[in-house]
C-alpha cells in the first residue's frame, strides 16, 4: 500500500510505509486479501509489485474493471461520508444549540417528558421498546416549516444481528411546544 490516498488535493488517510516483498509477514497477515484487492483497485497495482504475487493474482484475477470502478466510486462515496460526519464536530463546543438551530444542524431548547420501556415479543424475539417524548420550549428551531422538523415521529432500530436474541427499538416523538 502506499502512503495515503489523495482526493481533490487532500490526504485521506495516512498509512505506514509499505512491507514491500516481506513475504514472511504478509502470507500470516490478517488483512492479506483486503490488502491486496485495495493495491489492485487503488494503487492499479500488478503481480509484480505486491509481496505475494501468488495471492494478489488468485485474489485480483476474477475482477473485471468494472469492479474495479465500482471499488473506486465506492470508496470515494465512503470518504465523502466520513468527511461530512466529521465536518460540523466541532460546532458542538464553538456554538450555541440556538445558532446550529438556525443552521438546521440540531434542535435546541428540548425538554424531556417522558420515557417508557415496553418489552415486547415480535418475529420469536424479544424486543426492548423505548418510547421518548421531548417537548419544545422555544419555537426557534431553525427549518422552514415552523421551526419544526418535518417529520415529527423518528424511529431509530439498532443494528440487528442474527445472533442476537434482543433487538432494541427507540421511538422519539417531538410535541409541539
Amino acid at each position: 500500500m502506499s502512503n495515503g490516498w489523495h482526493s481533490s488535493g487532500r490526504t485521506w488517510l495516512e498509512l505506514p510505509q509499505p512491507l514491500v516483498q516481506q513475504t514472511n509477514i504478509c502470507s500470516h497477515c490478517y488483512v492479506r486479501d483486503t490488502c491486496a484487492l485495495l493495491h489492485r483497485a487503488v494503487e492499479q497495482g500488478q503481480a509484480n509489485s505486491s509481496a505475494l504475487p501468488e495471492v494478489f493474482e488468485t485474489l485480483t484475477k476474477p475482477l473485471t474493471e468494472n469492479h474495479v470502478q465500482y471499488y473506486r466510486h465506492w470508496l470515494a462515496l465512503t470518504r465523502l461520508e466520513e468527511e461530512a460526519a466529521f465536518s460540523n464536530r466541532e460546532e458542538v463546543w464553538t456554538m450555541s444549540p440556538g445558532r446550529r438551530a438556525l443552521l438546521g444542524r440540531c434542535i435546541g431548547d428540548l425538554t424531556l417528558m417522558q420515557v417508557e420501556k415496553t418489552v415486547a415479543l415480535g418475529s420469536g424475539r424479544f424486543a426492548e421498546c423505548f418510547r421518548h417524548r421531548f417537548r419544545c420550549l422555544s419555537n426557534s428551531h431553525g427549518r422552514s416549516s415552523g421551526g419544526h422538523p418535518s417529520v415529527p415521529e423518528t424511529a431509530r432500530q439498532s443494528a440487528i444481528d442474527p445472533h442476537e436474541e434482543v433487538q432494541t427499538v427507540e421511538r422519539w416523538d417531538l410535541l409541539p411546544g
